[in-house]
């Protein structure tokens, strides 16, 4: 498949994809796995600057201590915000795509590695994990390395290949932390779902080709090196089906195996549109493929126009100009990589949407780091910002650079002085009334981010489900 303008293509496709991740790095941290991660970091930080990380990052061994290590060093040359915080996730990202286009050459042509290292760098499940950095991001990076390493080293049975293995395993298991002790709600079929649109705009070409290297290494079970030649379709199936039977859960869980996964669809691909003669089916998917993109676009476009409709116009834009692009690929343009074009316009146009116009509007209904960030603006002071029966949001925290102290004692609480409360608006009155000289310094909607379902997105009915918290001075 490779010809003239190939790895010029793949380049560009590549660099548009970052670009798009840069984007996302200045949407405020939602409330969740990545929120409290860098709570934890700056709290570290904030600690221990006397004696250094070490100890910090030492005491803090279950909050996945390589998250930690590399977040503490970019906040301690940036400062605790977000884009510091996003920074290393993004440099993990980078290595997994090195890594995926070192592990695919050791088993196709240079062409379809280029294209398993597009495929990766365009898939949701990356993005999603630039947005929202958690241990999964790294993992995945060092999976990839992992079985890139040991492919080698059966492949040339060298010893530094040998433990550059079992460095990339260890890397795994530090970056993955410790579990969660209670059960999720998912069941063993949740990450085959969460797959469906994880690994989109490229699913149907996945489950094609992992149904292809089924059937060649059915084909050659008994065959010389049969181990060797399986490694990735292995690495990518026993780990997947162990991940579904965990009752701990998380939707990122299985996103570590992906790249393997592109390396199988970028082989399918290759096979079906690039060799010739092209099977007679080709044509058949190329529709079913531009069928399911348009569906995806017009999912897209309920996004931009229904939950945040008083402030889409930007959203609007981007959207049509996407739509426009994608309808001219399809019905009136004759470029040899048409297929490949389209389905990057779907995955970078789509991302660049929601980077830029859904996770901002979501935002607004994060009190967390809204209030937080006026807090700091205002100059709470360590150990004087109190949550009072609104829980302790890690995002608070975070953006006000303070420990939160929770406390349920409201005698006590009013008569503090010179400290800040964070609470419910609807508890003011009861606050004003023993308290006439307070000040409020804020308020915001709240919903929690994981929770995000077509009742919130509904705007006749988000009232039903958010709630209303304020920051009030005493």
């Amino acid at each position: 498949m490779q010809h003239k303008n190939f790895g010029r293509f793949i380049f560009w496709g590549i660099v548009a994809s970052c670009i798009v991740n840069i984007i996302g790095w200045f949407v405020t941290l939602h409330e969740g796995e990545a929120s409290r991660l860098a709570a934890t970091t700056a709290r570290i930080l904030h600690n221990y600057r006397q004696s250094g990380l070490l100890e910090g990052i030492i005491s803090n061994a279950g909050e996945a201590p390589f998250t930690l290590w590399v977040s503490g060093i970019f906040m301690a040359i940036l400062g605790p915000n977000h884009i510091a915080y996003r920074i290393p996730g993004f440099l993990a990202m980078i290595f997994c795509l090195f890594s995926v286009n070192r592990l695919a050459r050791i088993y196709c042509t240079p062409g379809v590695s280029k294209l398993a290292t597009l495929i990766t760098a365009t898939l949701q499940s990356t993005f999603i994990l630039n947005e929202n950095v958690n241990p999964d991001t790294y993992a995945t990076a060092f999976y990839t390395f992992t079985i890139w390493q040991l492919a080698a080293c059966l492949r040339d049975k060298r010893l530094q290949n040998f433990i550059l293995t079992l460095l990339g395993l260890a890397l795994v298991i530090i970056s993955k932390g410790t579990l969660d002790d209670t059960s999720s709600r998912f069941t063993p079929f949740s990450l085959s779902i969460i797959l469906l649109w994880s690994f989109s705009p490229w699913t149907i070409f996945l489950i094609l080709g992992i149904w292809q290297q089924l059937k060649a290494a059915w084909k050659d079970k008994r065959g010389k090196n049969a181990a060797y030649r399986s490694l990735p379709l292995y690495a990518l199936l026993a780990p997947f089906i162990l991940l579904s039977l965990n009752p701990y859960q998380t939707t990122t869980d299985a996103f570590l195996l992906y790249p393997l996964g592109a390396i199988f669809a970028a082989e399918y691909i290759s096979r079906t549109f690039y060799e010739q003669p092209a099977p007679v089916f080709a044509k058949k998917i190329y529709i079913i493929q531009v069928v399911l993109c348009y569906l995806a676009l017009a999912l897209l476009f309920w996004i931009v126009w229904y939950p945040f409709s008083d402030n889409n116009y930007y959203g609007l834009i981007h959207y049509m100009g996407m739509l426009s692009i994608f309808t001219w690929l399809v019905f009136f343009s004759s470029f040899r990589n048409k297929l490949l074009i389209c389905c990057i316009v779907i995955a970078i146009g789509g991302n660049l949407v929601l980077n830029s116009y859904y996770y901002p509007n979501l935002s607004r209904y994060q009190a967390g780091s809204t209030l937080g960030l006026l807090a700091k603006t205002d100059g709470v002071e360590d150990n004087r910002l109190f949550s009072y029966q609104a829980g302790a949001p890690y995002t608070l925290e975070f953006y006000s650079g303070v420990r939160i102290r929770e406390t349920g004692d409201f005698r006590k609480l009013i008569a503090q002085k010179n400290c800040w409360v964070y609470t419910h608006q609807h508890l003011l009155e009861e606050f004003r009334a023993l308290r006439p000289d307070l000040r409020i310094l804020g308020s915001s909607n709240d919903f929690p981010f994981s929770g995000v379902n077509i009742t919130f997105l509904n705007p006749n009915s988000r009232n039903q489900v958010i709630s209303r918290k304020i920051l009030l001075k005493l």
